[in-house]
C-alpha cells in the first residue's frame, strides 16, 4: 500500500472514531472550556471544561473573576477565583503568602499544608486548609504570587466532604494560569 493510501485510511479511521465518539453522546450538550484573558493585569486562565462558568462580573473590585462549577454540593457551588491586591510596599511571594496565612487564621481557617508550586515560570506559595466554622465545612487551596508589587491569589473552594471530587478540575485551572 502506497503512502497516500495509508494516509487516506488513517484519516478515514479518525473520522469514523470521531463520529462514534460524537454519536455516543459523550460531548452532547457540552460547551468548550473558556479562556479568560485579563488585559489590565496581563494574564490568562482557562476553565477545566464546559462544566464551569467564567464570570468577570463579581461585584468586588479586587476579585477579577470567578469560575463556578455547574454542580451544587451541600448548598455550595465549588469555585475558583482570582484576586489582585496592590501592595503598598515591596513584598516577595513568601511574605505575601505569610500575610495571607495570618489573615486566614484570624478568619477561622486552619492551614493544613504549605508548599510551593511552579506554574509557567512563576513560583506560587500554596496554602491549603479548611474552615470548620462554616456549614458545610469548606476546604480551600490558596495560591499566592507577587509580580510588580501586585499580589495575585488563585483560590479554589469546595465543601470538605467533596473537595477531592473537584481537585482535578481545580488543578487544571490553576495549572493554566500564565502571564501574557
Amino acid at each position: 500500500m502506497d503512502s497516500r493510501k495509508q494516509l487516506l485510511l488513517i484519516c478515514l479511521i479518525g473520522v469514523v472514531i470521531g463520529f462514534v465518539t460524537l454519536g455516543s453522546g459523550r460531548f452532547h450538550g457540552r460547551k468548550p472550556a473558556q479562556v479568560y484573558t485579563d488585559p489590565q493585569y496581563g494574564f490568562r486562565i482557562v476553565s477545566s471544561d464546559s462544566r464551569w462558568t467564567v464570570s468577570d462580573t463579581t461585584g468586588f473590585s479586587d476579585v477579577l473573576l470567578v469560575m463556578k462549577s455547574d454542580t451544587m454540593v451541600e448548598g455550595f457551588i465549588p469555585n475558583v477565583s482570582v484576586t489582585v491586591e496592590f501592595l503598598p510596599h515591596m513584598l516577595n511571594a513568601a511574605q505575601y503568602a505569610q500575610k495571607n496565612q495570618d489573615c486566614l487564621a484570624t478568619e477561622g481557617f486552619e492551614i493544613t499544608s504549605r508548599g510551593k508550586k511552579v506554574i509557567g515560570d512563576n513560583i506560587f506559595y500554596d496554602l491549603q486548609g479548611v474552615n470548620r466554622h462554616l456549614i458545610p465545612w469548606l476546604r480551600f487551596r490558596f495560591l499566592c504570587l507577587v509580580k510588580d508589587q501586585i499580589g495575585f491569589t488563585i483560590t479554589c473552594t469546595a465543601p470538605q466532604s467533596c473537595y477531592t471530587k473537584f481537585a482535578w478540575d481545580f488543578e487544571l485551572v490553576v495549572s493554566s494560569f500564565r502571564f501574557i
